[in-house]
């Protein structure tokens, strides 16, 4: 059975952590500490995972993502197997995706680049970060979350499990918060939805069906936003945004 988790799908509501256009978002490393289950905290990466002439990294800056595809620029990745080189794939056959999830903090080159430890969140840690976990005793939409636009870039704002908003204001706390831009998904060579607000995430999990999941938001602060946790094919190239267990 497919499981659809919504996470929030209303209408920006503006007393609960308002975020407007083009707020102040630290685009340096983030150190803050974030809840993924009752008993287990993860630090994020500081930007998404990236592949560029040979070389695995983390985007400089939050909101950086690779104008486009090929097999030496990527940074929108099919499910990892063993046989799908890490994502790194522009075929649109599932069969090539075929296998068991293969880790990328475990790639030897990103272990070369950026060190150990480095992994992707399960489902149920996306459910529990966006859903379960509350911040200043609340959880869900303006709370443990946000949509927002950053310096241009649409994206969720997913606030640390410490963070106390100064009342009034729309200020974030420099080097705190997680920004995830909204860059679209890929099949092929082509990118999709790159302009539509919409962010694609790969999770480490799949259904017995073998089919992916990820988690996907849609994040115009001026409309409806939504994030929901579900299933999709595993040609369909997805960011990676990798997390450190504390």
């Amino acid at each position: 059975m497919a499981l659809l988790l919504l996470v929030a799908g209303c209408q920006k509501n503006e007393n609960i952590h308002p975020i407007p256009n083009d707020s102040l978002i630290p685009v340096t490393p983030v150190s803050a500490v974030f809840s993924v289950s009752d008993s287990h905290q993860v630090r994020f990466s500081q930007g998404n995972l990236q592949y560029i002439n040979g070389t695995w990294r983390f985007a400089e800056h939050q909101t950086d993502c690779l104008p486009i595809f090929n097999e030496n620029s990527c940074d929108l990745f099919g499910w990892s197997t063993d046989i799908s080189n890490w994502g790194i794939n522009s075929s649109k056959v599932y069969d090539d995706y075929e296998g068991e999830f293969v880790e990328w903090g475990t790639n030897p080159d990103v272990v070369s680049n950026l060190g150990e430890g480095w992994r992707t969140l399960s489902d149920t840690e996306w459910e529990y970060l966006l859903k379960e976990r509350k911040v200043n005793g609340r959880a869900g939409e303006g709370y443990s979350w946000s949509a927002a636009r950053i310096n241009g870039h649409y994206g969720l704002i997913i606030y640390p499990d410490n963070y106390k908003r100064q009342a009034g204001t729309h200020t974030i706390i420099p080097d705190s918060c997680v920004f995830l831009p909204a860059v679209g998904s890929r099949i092929g060579e082509d990118i999709f939805y790159k302009d539509d607000e919409q962010g694609w995430y790969w999770s480490s999990s799949a259904y017995p069906s073998m089919i992916g999941i990820g988690m996907k938001f849609q994040s115009n602060p001026d409309s409806t936003t939504s994030v929901i946790v579900n299933g999709w094919s595993r040609q369909i190239g997805c960011s990676v945004r990798l997390v450190r267990d504390i």
